[in-house]
C-alpha cells in the first residue's frame, strides 16, 4: 500500500522502521516447494522472460509495443509496464500452454499446507489505541515511520521537517502531509492522475482540499 495514520497511545514506543510484531504471523512456514509465494514452477520460469519482453517492446515501440499492449491489456505507465502487466501476459501464455499458474503443493498461498489452518486462524494485534497520531508504512507488514504526536499538525510538521519518505526518496510538504492526515488518513505509494505520475500523499492531499475522498 504506502502510508497510513494510526491513532495510538501517547506513550506508545516502538523503534521507527522496525516491523510491529503484532502484524507478523508467527505461524508462517514456507511452502516445501519453495514456490516464491504460491507460483508454479512454470510461472517462475516464464515471468522474468515476459518482463524482459515487455520492457524491450516498450523501447522498440511500433508493432512490438502494440502486441505487448494487447497481451497485457493495458498501456504502459510513464515508468513502463508494471507488475500486473507482466502477470496478465504470463497468465495468458501459461493458459495457451496448458500449464499451471499457481503452486500445486500449496494452492497459491505460499504456506506449508501442514500449518495452513493455524496460519489462517491467526489474528493480528494492533498497537495500543489512544489519542496519539503516528505515521506508518504499510508496504511491509507495517512499521512506524515517525514518533507519536498529540496533534495532526505536530505530526505533519515532523514529517515535513525531517523529510520523511512519502515514497522512496520522495517526501512531501507540511500541507500535503496534513491534508492526507486529516483527510483519508492513508495513501498509496504511487498513482497515475491525469496521465501524470505522483505520490499517493500528494493525491490524497489534493483530494482532501477539494472535499473528495479516496
Amino acid at each position: 500500500m504506502g502510508r497510513e495514520v494510526r491513532r495510538v497511545a501517547l506513550d506508545f514506543e516502538h523503534p521507527i522502521r522496525e516491523r510491529w510484531s503484532g502484524f507478523v504471523n508467527p505461524h508462517y512456514l514456507e511452502c516445501p516447494a519453495h514456490c516464491g509465494g504460491g507460483y508454479s514452477e512454470e510461472y517462475r520460469f516464464l515471468e522474468p522472460h515476459v518482463r524482459t519482453l515487455l520492457r524491450d517492446a516498450e523501447k522498440k515501440g511500433g508493432a512490438a509495443l502494440k502486441i505487448a499492449t494487447a497481451l497485457a491489456e493495458r498501456e504502459p505507465f510513464p515508468f513502463g509496464f508494471e507488475g500486473m502487466a507482466t502477470y496478465v501476459t504470463t497468465e495468458k501464455i501459461l493458459a495457451l500452454a496448458g500449464a499451471l499458474l499457481t503452486c500445486p503443493v500449496c494452492g497459491g498461498s505460499g504456506v506449508d499446507p501442514k500449518i495452513q489452518s493455524v496460519y489462517d486462524a491467526w489474528v493480528p494485534t494492533p498497537p495500543p489505541p489512544g489519542d496519539g497520531w503516528q505515521m506508518w508504512e504499510t508496504t511491509s507488514e507495517g512499521s512506524p515511520i515517525s514518533p507519536v504526536f498529540s496533534t495532526p499538525e505536530d505530526l505533519a510538521h515532523w514529517l515535513s521537517n525531517s523529510r520523511a519518505s512519502s515514497f522512496g526518496d520522495d517526501t512531501a510538504t507540511y500541507e500535503q502531509w496534513l491534508g492526507m492526515i486529516q483527510g483519508p488518513g492513508w495513501a498509496l505509494d504511487l498513482v497515475i492522475q491525469d496521465d501524470r505520475l505522483m505520490t499517493g500523499i500528494a493525491l490524497a492531499a489534493s483530494q482532501s482540499e477539494t472535499g473528495k475522498t479516496t
